[in-house]
């Protein structure tokens, strides 16, 4: 990034970082929780910008208007990557946020390890959303065998995100995987600074792959026991994703619950600020807005009914392959 770029940068977000968001007139109200020490209240339901997005809306001007909806829904808190559609989930959230950035938390995601690589990335990300600053920026996709000494090299994207952090280009960041609970976990021990995790939280223990059979010594799968603990101890914000291992787990008999009860249960998990789902169509996310807006903690007695009942069945799910990557 040039420096005639920082000082843009620095510029227009001088005291962003301090400015609580402008509320959308009427908008129905979502419970918010703090997103760590990150200083955002954060609506309880976020708005994953992934491949269910870009499935839900077929042209930029559909992916607007479900933009749109979700904040008019009581949403403020947008998930995104320059992965997405090679930038287009991006392009089509800049739609929208050129005229109400004020009134959301804007996300992105690079999965560049490199500080040059992840630079580019960044300066593409604010262009096509249109904003200048970011509210979190993170380092996407942690693996099983992450070279954690590349992240935290001088030229790795670790000491990036601080010195992008020192600027108030970004506000926060933080670190996301869905196949590397030990992994992130022995990440976050090496940083001294990380402000939010994104993992899986759904009722299946094992959830790196959503494997037809649970492995019970498999550390990687096991984020509630392995990498929750750690992001509460060290006070970090928790945002839920595969909610509902993108609706494979949504339906009745062995196997299946209602999208309500899996929303509900990661929006119980302790910690967890935000959940996270792509509507895969828009009257899905009509429904997740209504769970949102009335929600009520599920009963631990419920929560382990769920779990439970969801491990009873054989199943074939999304994410078997290793080398599934969500863009």
């Amino acid at each position: 990034m040039s420096q005639w770029s920082r000082r843009k940068f620095l510029a227009a977000t001088a005291g962003a970082a301090a400015l609580p968001l402008a509320e959308a007139a009427a908008a129905p109200k979502i419970p918010r929780r703090a997103l760590g020490k990150t200083g955002m209240e954060v609506s309880i339901l976020g708005l994953g910008g992934g491949s269910q997005f870009l499935a839900a809306c077929k042209t930029p001007e559909e992916g607007a208007a479900l933009v749109n909806e979700a904040i008019d829904g009581g949403i403020n808190y947008l998930d995104c990557a320059a992965s997405y559609g090679n930038g287009e989930a991006e392009r089509r959230y800049g739609l929208v946020l050129e005229k109400r950035r004020k009134e959301v938390y804007v996300t992105s995601k690079t999965a560049k390890r490199d500080r040059e690589g992840a630079m580019q990335e960044f300066e593409r990300t604010l262009k096509n959303m249109r904003t200048d600053y970011l509210d979190l920026y993170q380092m996407h996709l942690i693996t099983p065998d992450e070279d954690l000494d590349r992240i935290l090299a001088k030229d790795g994207i670790y000491p990036m995100m601080l010195e992008l952090k020192a600027q108030k280009v970004i506000r926060s960041f933080g670190i996301t995987g869905h196949l590397a609970a030990t992994r992130m976990k022995a990440l976050l021990e090496r940083m001294e600074q990380c402000d939010t995790v994104l993992c899986p939280v759904n009722p299946r223990k094992d959830s790196r792959f959503y494997l037809q059979q649970y492995d019970d010594n498999e550390p990687n799968g096991h984020f509630e026991e392995i990498l929750l603990p750690a992001a509460r101890a060290r006070g970090l914000g928790i945002i839920a994703m595969k909610v509902t291992a993108q609706g494979t787990m949504v339906g009745e008999g062995p196997g299946k619950t209602s999208a309500a009860n899996l929303l509900r249960y990661a929006m119980s998990e302790p910690g967890v600020a935000t959940a996270i789902v792509g509507p895969g169509k828009p009257e899905y996310l009509r429904a997740n807005l209504a769970t949102a807006q009335g929600f009520t903690p599920l009963p631990e007695a419920e929560r382990k009914r769920l779990m439970a009942h969801l491990s009873a069945a054989p199943r074939k799910l999304a994410y078997e392959d290793p080398a599934y990557r969500d863009a």
